[in-house]
């Protein structure tokens, strides 16, 4: 055994046997994951699959023998320990005895966090689930179950009889629209069946009269996500879902008693959307509601620039670009600079000679972004102070937010010490750095005074060219 392995391939191929046809050479491979692995670790997957496999193709005593290893090997309140007493309980002809399974399954089911539903719990979850004579409620349990269930798969039971029960029947339309996109978002490699479950939500809601605003903008917004991730091929049709969905009404909705981190994701993901339709006034919409949590959380380490909020950073820099509001970058600039300072002062962990260049290169990173949204004033200020911190200086963050506000003294200030951090004695790699910068500054040379220029060009005199000319 080795404790800690399993072979994800060697299950993928046991799954390539049954859609062949081969169910015994399957369970083969099966048997030889467990033997290696045991029940524990990863082993205990294979294993459950083993039971299933065993069982659906009616090799009931290998079916029976795993269960009876599964349940003597797995923690006595886990998943794996319903599937092991559903499937004896499936085998047992004394209808006492299995009356005992099913009441173990059933006790098992209630006290489990739904993050713990496995696929292979699905007959049972279905069996289970015709306890309930309300099918409202039956189906209620079944699509919230399936949505935690990691179902990537091409056969999913649940949803076959949940489009079973819900098929023709208008007062339950809610429960097939959600179903058939839960069941697009995880088939496995057939885009075009994707699609047609997605058209087919959408009719089932518009035939069926539902009057609820919410889940339709619920309905539109799954489906473009679901295509979305499709690829290349399917952003049309991704965009015209989108397109008929209310997305800042839906994340207003969402945010009702969400937490700051939830809404930093919720107003994050609508941004990202409306960037991705280039409606940019909406886009900044939501970059607002984005600074107003960033605002609340200034300084805390869970909401700190560098581990949480970068990349929801430059979605907002690029929509303000696109509706040339280039006060509010600079305000956003002034804002997330001291952040960058604040992470290397107080959470950084790593090696204290690595943080004038990791914070330069934050720095420099949030400039690009500046540039690339044509803010070149916001770029040049940020690079400026990128080369001071590089080098050991101090660009304090009240001297840039003054000079991002056009104070001409705090300006020349950075400057001056730009200057100096240039006639400094440089490291190989510094000057690999700011050769990297120099490109962004000259980029702006049109706000660049004749002092920035002089000391460019004496850098290039001293670190470029005279290193050509050694090399020749």
């Amino acid at each position: 055994k080795e404790p800690g392995y399993s072979s994800y391939a060697d299950e993928q191929l046991a799954d390539c046997y049954i859609a062949v046809g081969e169910p015994l050479t399957a369970i083969n491979r099966l048997k030889e994951i467990v033997e290696r692995c045991g029940t524990e670790w990863g082993g205990f997957y294979s294993c459950s699959k083993l039971i299933k496999i065993s069982f659906d193709n009616g090799y009931y005593e290998d079916c029976r023998k795993y269960s009876q290893l599964l349940l003597s090997e797995c923690p006595e309140m886990s998943n794996m320990q319903i599937i092991g007493n559903y499937y004896l309980y499936k085998l047992e002809d004394d209808e006492g005895k299995r009356k005992a399974l099913w009441d173990k399954c059933c006790s098992l089911f209630e006290k489990l966090d739904f993050v713990y539903l496995h696929v292979v719990m699905e007959d049972f979850l279905i069996e289970y689930s015709e306890k309930f004579p309300d099918i409202n409620k039956r189906l209620e349990l079944l699509t919230e179950c399936a949505r935690y269930m990691n179902m990537y798969t091409d056969n999913c039971r649940i949803y076959k009889y949940i489009f079973k029960l819900c098929d023709g029947k208008k007062e339950i339309a809610r429960f097939h629209t959600k179903a058939l996109l839960q069941c697009a978002y995880r088939l496995f490699r057939k885009d075009d069946e994707v699609l047609s479950l997605c058209k087919k939500a959408e009719s089932i809601f518009l035939s069926s009269g539902i009057d609820d605003e919410i889940f339709k903008n619920e309905m539109y917004c799954i489906m473009g996500e679901c295509l979305e991730n499709r690829g290349i091929s399917f952003m049309a049709y991704a965009e015209e879902a989108y397109k008929k969905c209310d997305l800042y009404l839906l994340a207003k909705h969402r945010s009702v008693g969400s937490d700051d981190e939830k809404l930093l994701e919720i107003w994050t993901d609508t941004l990202e959307k409306y960037n991705f339709l280039e409606q940019y006034a909406m886009s900044e919409k939501c970059s607002d509601m984005i600074m107003q949590v960033i605002r609340r959380n200034i300084n805390r380490s869970e909401f700190c620039y560098y581990t949480e909020i970068s990349g929801t950073i430059y979605e907002i820099i690029e929509c303000l670009g696109q509706t040339q509001n280039h006060g509010k970058i600079r305000q956003l600039l002034s804002e997330i600079y001291p952040q960058i300072l604040y992470y290397y002062d107080n959470i950084y962990d790593g090696e204290k000679t690595e943080i004038p260049e990791r914070c330069s290169g934050d720095i420099h990173q949030l400039a690009f972004y500046a540039n690339n949204s044509d803010e070149k004033l916001g770029s040049l200020i940020l690079n400026i102070a990128s080369v001071i911190i590089l080098t050991g200086g101090n660009a304090d963050a009240l001297s840039v937010q003054k000079a991002m506000q056009n104070d001409i003294d705090c300006f020349k200030s950075l400057v001056s010490k730009f200057k100096a951090a240039l006639e400094t004695q440089l490291t190989s790699r510094q000057v690999d750095n700011i050769i990297e910068i120099k490109k962004s500054m000259e980029e702006k040379s049109e706000f660049c005074d004749t002092q920035i220029l002089d000391t460019l060009e004496h850098f290039s005199a001293v670190y470029e060219r005279s290193d050509i000319e050694f090399k020749r």
